[in-house]
Order: C-alpha cells, then sequence, then structure tokens
C-alpha cells in the first residue's frame, strides 16, 4: 500500500500539519479536514485539551511538523533531553527533523500531542479555581510530571508518557486529584 502525502497550504491554521490524499485501498479515503478549524500556529494546551477525539486522530494522522514538536518541548519548564527520553523521541530526531521542516512519525506525533493535551487538562482545572489567580498550569505540570505520585506507586508521571496507555493513566490520576480521590 502507497500513500501520497502533501502539505497543506490552507492558511495559518494548518501550519504544521499535513494531509493525506486518499489511496486506492481506502485506508485515508477521507481527506482530514479537521484540522483546519484547529490552530497549530499557537501553542494552545486548553484547545488541543478540549478537542475531539476526532480532531486530535486527525492531527496525528496528518502529521504534526519536528519544528512544532520542538517548540512544544522548549516551552515546558523542564530540560529538553528529559522531556523528550520521556516520550521516546531523541533529541536528534527532533533537531534533524525541524532543520528539514520533516515530520515526525504518527506515534511520536501521538505522545506530543498527548502531552499537549495534558497540560490542556491542568489549564482547563486552574480554570474552575478562583483562588488561582496568576496560576501558570505550564510550570505546575512540568514540576508534577517529575515528582513522584503515591498514586502511580511512587513512580513519576513522566515515567508513563512514552505510551498512551501510560499518558491516559497519569491524565486519569490528574482527574482523581483534582477531584479529591487522591487527597
Amino acid at each position: 500500500m502507497t500513500s501520497t502525502r502533501k502539505s497543506t497550504s490552507k492558511g495559518p491554521s494548518a501550519q504544521g500539519v499535513r494531509t493525506r490524499a486518499p489511496v486506492e485501498d481506502g485506508f485515508y479515503a477521507r481527506n482530514v479536514t479537521s484540522i483546519d478549524n484547529f490552530d497549530l500556529t499557537d501553542l494552545n494546551y486548553l484547545a488541543t485539551y478540549h478537542a475531539s477525539a476526532q480532531d486530535r486522530i486527525g492531527i496525528i494522522r496528518a502529521g504534526i511538523k519536528a519544528s512544532f514538536a520542538k517548540r512544544i518541548v522548549d516551552d515546558l519548564d523542564m530540560p529538553v533531553a528529559l522531556t523528550c527520553q520521556a516520550l521516546h523521541i531523541p533529541t536528534s530526531t527532533i533537531s534533524r527533523k525541524s532543520k528539514t521542516d520533516a515530520f515526525l512519525r504518527s506515534d511520536e506525533a501521538e505522545r506530543i500531542l498527548g502531552l499537549m493535551r495534558l497540560v490542556g487538562q491542568m489549564e482547563s482545572m486552574a480554570q474552575g479555581m478562583e483562588e488561582v489567580e496568576g496560576f501558570d498550569a505550564r510550570a505546575w505540570t512540568s514540576r508534577w510530571l517529575r515528582e513522584p505520585v503515591p498514586a502511580l506507586g511512587g513512580a513519576t508521571p513522566l515515567d508513563y508518557m512514552d505510551t498512551m496507555e501510560g499518558q491516559a493513566l497519569v491524565s486519569d490520576t490528574l482527574a482523581r486529584i483534582q477531584s479529591g480521590a487522591y487527597g
């Protein structure tokens, strides 16, 4: 099976994302259009969290440029090498592909988007708390990811960021902390 990939030029909302042309067997028979409503020119973690699963799947399938992933990794309050190691994406891969304007593999894009979604989840939680004026969700999430969490058996959330199942566990743990289940 071969697929033809092409870069989009549908305006600023599609920057950093590509679409896949349909192929004969119909695997990608539906062109990804949901990404047109998703602004990847901005590191909008909250929008990533609130995006539909279909939109996030569309973004993953369409691809994420390494340069965009580099911006996300650089934006967090953590060492770049630590973040890349936790996501199982070599720092050299992001650097090399950024220089050539290349896209990450879909599994790498999925982990990057999962990290964005987690930061967005924290931003969403912070919006519901009136006493947190000036709260920096990215900085808090970056610290929390590196600290042992009893609900995770003493492991750090960062230890689970390399798989989607692990990211779901971390997200669920964060939601339980918010609800008071883990006091």
